[in-house]
């Protein structure tokens, strides 16, 4: 569209506005649209999220009470019909006691060349995934210049969602699921 006048120009706005009016109006219709489906949906969709997690907390009480025959010592995970239940290690936190700030540790710790040597980066700053990679052996001596480190571990499951959960409970089973 080519505009000459003056009057072209107001013609040829007020049809991009008609556009945009048209496309607003779409627009408005289609969210109305997306808000029904989401509404229908959305219990649904509640529903079962709520009933696996009330499944997977069941299984999370039996593998931890059952721990010791799932998983042997050393074994962190467990396959179990294409699924695998397990533990992971978060990897574990250095932190340190009340009244001992890092700094303060830091300090400490210059003064002693074989730990500074092992524990502080050449920046001056504790280096903590040392200590978290060495706390087995120099846990005391970190300890004493008051360093703590903990460690724990989180329950995980990875469900096999390759085919329908249908196809692999047998009616027989599914009426003991808790």
């Amino acid at each position: 569209m080519t505009i000459h006048t003056i009057k072209d120009l107001q013609t040829t706005l007020d049809l991009a506005a008609r556009e945009r009016i048209a496309c607003n109006a779409l627009t408005a219709e289609m969210d109305a649209e997306i808000s029904a489906i989401r509404a229908r949906f959305e219990t649904k969709i509640e529903k079962h999220k709520t009933g696996e997690a009330a499944l997977l907390a069941a299984a999370k009480a039996y593998a931890e009470e059952h721990r010791a025959e799932l998983l042997p010592k050393g074994i962190k995970s467990l396959p179990l019909g294409g699924h695998k239940v397990g533990w992971n290690d978060n990897g574990g936190a250095v932190s340190f006691a009340r009244g001992k700030p890092e700094k303060k540790v830091l300090a400490s710790m210059l003064k002693r060349p074989q730990l500074a040597r092992l524990f502080v980066r050449m920046k001056p700053s504790l280096d903590k995934e040392a200590i978290a990679t060495k706390w087995a052996r120099w846990g005391a001596s970190l300890k004493s210049l008051g360093i703590r480190y903990g460690s724990s571990e989180v329950f995980f499951v990875e469900l096999d969602i390759t085919e329908t959960p249908d196809a692999r409970v047998k009616p027989e089973e599914a009426a003991g699921q808790p």
